[in-house]
């Protein structure tokens, strides 16, 4: 620190009139160089291969729901198909008649898993029923949900194809959006009639 000073006061003095006093304050400074050890700078890349931290984050694994349906991997055989691959199979049975229409606003429960078994939506997390149109819903589950009746559950098997896509190699979904098979328990709150759009 004091020959650092030193340098300064050399650099200033050529604006004053102590100039000539120059050289005898240069000595300092050729007797403080020796003195700056950079040897404590050489140490932090000893430290270098002591950072493979990063090489260490694993992504967390996610274990199955163990509330999820035991058919989760595939519908039974007992499953009821359409033509586009929805599967379906009536859980508890409705006390209404009509159906929604393709553009009828539904409120409903549901509870979402993937093939594996693990949960990814469900309207319990949130703490109250999903209100939706159901142009607005992946198309498969609002096929599935048109076929129901007001208080009816079903157990739905969405085809990725009708879902967010199928698996592929390389393919990421984002964030709540899974790619496969997902498999939905929905109940059928109630059917609002949107009576302005057109069939």
């Amino acid at each position: 620190m004091f020959a650092l000073s030193a340098c300064q006061s050399a650099t200033a003095a050529p604006e004053g009139e102590e100039s000539p006093t120059e050289p005898e304050s240069t000595a300092p400074v050729e007797e403080a160089t020796p003195t700056a050890e950079p040897a404590p700078a050489e140490e932090p890349p000893a430290a270098a291969p002591d950072t493979p931290a990063p090489a260490e984050v694993v992504a967390p694994v996610v274990e199955p729901d163990p509330n999820a349906p035991r058919n989760v991997a595939a519908p039974p055989k007992s499953a009821k198909r359409s033509k586009s691959g929805l599967a379906w199979k009536v859980l508890k049975k409705g006390r209404g008649k009509g159906r929604p229409g393709k553009f009828d606003t539904a409120t409903m429960n549901y509870t979402g898993w993937t093939s594996a078994g693990r949960l990814f939506d469900s309207t319990e997390r949130q703490g109250q029923p999903m209100v939706i149109p159901l142009n607005r819903l992946i198309y498969g589950f609002a096929e599935g949900v048109r076929m129901m009746t007001t208080g009816e559950k079903r157990r739905l098997w969405v085809p990725g194809d009708l879902a967010y896509g199928e698996k592929l190699a390389g393919a990421e979904a984002p964030a709540g959006q899974p790619l496969g098979m997902l498999v939905v328990d929905v109940t059928l709150v109630q059917i609002r009639r949107e009576l302005h759009q057109v069939r």
